[in-house]
């Protein structure tokens, strides 16, 4: 498997000085494998025996569905052979140590929003890596800062990697024809503004009052203090909200 060209001539010589960034680069590619993985067995749906609930509850209390198993462990065996002292995963209660002497931790939600799966609609993997603490427990406490990568697979029309690397925001989409993942946008940034938000409106009765009062200003439109109208859509799965343009 292969990332291409995932790791630009900016990027190159990190990894060549750098052992931090080799065992970084090795840990995306091993998630980058286990993804397209799950991306073939998700476009296969019922044919490849994905179907209902497992019966199990996840720690969030959610209840696991088959796929949701089958990410967790095609997640972790790829992070076995990969630098990582340990993973933890919303799959399971507590992190599992992989190899103490690894420099690299991983936190990972092997299937966000696999409901969605009965409507045909986008999900994904969520990951963060960060290096290895002098206590592993504490080092999925750090914040989000002490990360060395971040990112997430979208499992939709395309299968995608959204990769956050040295301050930056790249875009790589799978080629299901090689295998490999190609630099599709650079450079991806939050945008100023947007006509479009996503949010659920069923918890209204939930939000704060600034969440209530932003909402409120977009639904009145041109008539309203923002002067515009807006679309809104919920998809209901974070890497698609997220990312989506």
């Amino acid at each position: 498997m292969e990332i291409r060209p995932a790791l630009h001539a900016d990027l190159e010589w990190p990894t060549q000085h750098s052992p931090l960034r080799a065992a970084t680069v090795a840990v995306i590619e091993a998630l980058a494998g286990a993804a397209i993985e799950l991306s073939r067995i998700i476009a296969a749906g019922p044919l490849a025996g994905i179907v209902g609930e497992s019966g199990g509850v996840n720690p969030d209390g959610d209840r696991q569905k088959t796929i949701d198993i089958v990410a967790d462990r095609l997640m972790r065996d790829a992070l076995r052979a990969a630098p990582v002292a340990a993973v933890v995963s919303e799959e399971v209660e507590l992190p599992e140590t992989l190899d103490p002497d690894a420099p690299l931790c991983v936190a990972i939600d092997p299937l966000d929003g696999s409901a969605n799966l009965e409507n045909n609609i986008s999900i994904g993997t969520i990951f963060s890596i960060r290096p290895k603490g002098n206590d592993i427990i504490s080092t999925f406490f750090e914040p989000g800062t002490a990360q060395s990568a971040a990112g997430c697979f979208i499992y939709g029309p395309q299968t995608v990697l959204v990769l956050a690397l040295d301050r930056r925001v790249d875009c790589f989409t799978l080629d299901p024809q090689t295998g490999e993942f190609v630099l599709t946008a650079r450079d991806l940034r939050v945008p100023q503004d947007t006509p479009e938000f996503a949010i659920n409106a069923s918890n209204r009765r939930h939000w704060s009052g600034q969440v209530r009062n932003y909402i409120d200003e977009c639904l009145a439109g041109v008539n309203g203090e923002r002067g515009q109208d807006f679309n809104m859509r919920w998809i209901g799965s974070l890497v698609a909200e997220a990312t989506a343009s």
